[in-house]
């Protein structure tokens, strides 16, 4: 889904959640989106006592205008140190009780927080804090992943989640060497 009004879900899930007496909505929106205008709907979710889950994407990009650096990761538009802004400090500071932080690369993690916020009956903030795999460089993290042929099926379950180092040839799953990051998403 894309952001509608780049940065407005978390707006948009709070009015539709109020004017359709909805109980529990869920927003998700990247580190850019927020940073430009997710910060007003989420103090006016805030403000209006709404219940919902606020996923942020702090991916340390804005990944859909080409991959420039934002507030979040301590540098200017031209690569010159500045402060850091904190996401978790500036949630808190306009009055979300409830942060958490995952490692989107930790599923079952990711799995246990979601559960867990999505049926919290208060607004909360989950910050997936991890770079975007599309601007890691091959050496980001420490082992490729290739897939055992003696054991693929076939059946593309391993396909559940998007990697585009992922491919299927001849029948079976295929790990490009030349695009996997490591991540191990694939593993787990």
């Amino acid at each position: 889904m894309q952001e509608l009004i780049w940065g407005g879900s978390i707006a948009i899930a709070s009015g539709v959640s109020k004017a359709a007496n909805i109980k529990k909505s869920v927003a998700l929106i990247g580190d850019g989106g927020f940073f430009h205008s997710g910060l007003n709907g989420l103090m006016n979710a805030v403000w209006n006592k709404s219940i919902g889950t606020v996923i942020i994407c702090y991916n340390h990009v804005f990944s859909c205008t080409g991959g420039q650096v934002q507030a979040g990761d301590g540098l200017t538009i031209r690569g010159e140190k500045s402060k850091k802004i904190e996401f978790d400090t500036l949630c808190r500071a306009i009055g979300v009780e409830y942060i958490t932080k995952v490692n989107p690369y930790q599923i079952r993690d990711v799995k246990k927080v979601l559960r867990r916020e999505i049926y919290r009956p208060e607004l909360s903030v989950i910050i997936s804090d991890a770079p975007c795999v599309k601007y890691l460089s091959n050496n980001e993290f420490e082992s490729r992943f290739k897939v055992d042929d003696s054991k693929c099926k076939g059946c593309k379950r391993c396909f559940n989640y998007e990697c585009s180092a992922m491919e299927f040839v001849q029948g079976k799953a295929f790990i490009n060497p030349e695009t996997c990051v490591g991540c191990g998403v694939c593993k787990q």
